[in-house]
């Protein structure tokens, strides 16, 4: 699978082994759902973004982002790197 990995904010910092991690994992879910030859964008951030982004949304739709964030985080932790067997 082609990966890339981006950074917001651009100087947030990662571990390498984390890194390294994440695109395994990237792999194995191609592998797994059959698309290995597809292109996966993943956007690491931090809880200052996170918080932006929400504000954002909640003001151009007018709704609360309660159940997005739930959604997010059910997601994120079925099909985290820590989760998955190696």
């Amino acid at each position: 699978m082609n990966t890339t990995i981006s950074f917001e904010p651009e100087n947030l910092t990662v571990e390498e082994n984390l890194l390294e991690e994440i695109l395994r994992a990237a792999d194995i879910v191609g592998k797994v759902y059959g698309v290995e030859n597809s292109e996966l964008s993943i956007t690491l951030t931090d809880d200052e973004h996170i918080h932006a982004l929400k504000k954002n949304f909640a003001a151009s739709t007018g709704q609360p982002t309660f159940y997005l964030l739930r959604s997010v985080k059910v997601m994120s932790r079925k099909l985290s790197a820590r989760t998955l067997k190696f």
